[in-house]
């Protein structure tokens, strides 16, 4: 989903106290993917190196404080609702439109592969855009980093970097949150 399912523990006071441990049961685990965009989709397996499942405690407050504030509460709540230890997977990118979260073949399926190639030739025209403002910075400005590709809007990207390395587990639910960035190519007749 988008940056309320990312809202990180590191993003309020009360988070910050809760990463150092000891309030997040330890029948909940977490595996946090960072967030990446890929033009062809990744092997299965292809977890990037140091990504692993990790419990809420003091020895992981510096990963913990990157990691869904979100994912954490719901899968405290789930946990001692059902009696049974619970591990969650977060995978979001905030700003991400819901096009990057598509395969390939869930466009076709969906029909909307114009709008998909519309949505592509807007992105390469904006990251064009961003090498241009670059390159006319004086040299001494230069120092900023080239400009990166933005995966987070390019349609099928963030779905090739972070889905196909989770296929091997069995998942049993999900939550998201997805829309704002969609927001405006909303048919309101249908509402």
């Amino acid at each position: 989903g988008q940056s309320n399912m990312e809202f990180a523990f590191d993003m309020c006071e009360e988070g910050k106290i809760a990463s150092k441990g000891g309030v997040i049961p330890p029948t909940v685990r977490y595996f946090h993917l960072p967030k990446d965009g890929d033009e062809k989709p990744r092997d299965m397996f292809a977890v990037p190196q140091g990504v692993k499942w990790r419990a809420y405690t003091k020895e992981n407050e510096k990963e913990n404080r990157r990691s869904s504030m979100l994912l954490a509460l719901f899968a405290q709540r789930l946990s001692a609702d059902l009696g049974v230890p619970i591990g969650v997977i977060g995978a979001a990118v905030g700003g991400a439109n819901l096009e990057t979260w598509m395969s390939e073949a869930a466009i076709a399926e969906a029909g909307t592969q114009e709008d998909a190639a519309k949505l592509l030739k807007m992105c390469e025209g904006w990251h064009r855009n961003d090498i241009k403002r670059w390159e006319s910075r004086p040299e001494s400005e230069k120092n900023r980093p080239f400009p990166k590709i933005n995966y987070e809007s390019r349609p099928t990207q963030v779905w090739n970097a972070m889905v196909p390395p989770l296929a091997p587990y069995a998942l049993r639910g999900m939550i998201w949150y997805q829309g704002e960035t969609n927001a405006s190519t909303i048919d309101r007749s249908l509402l």
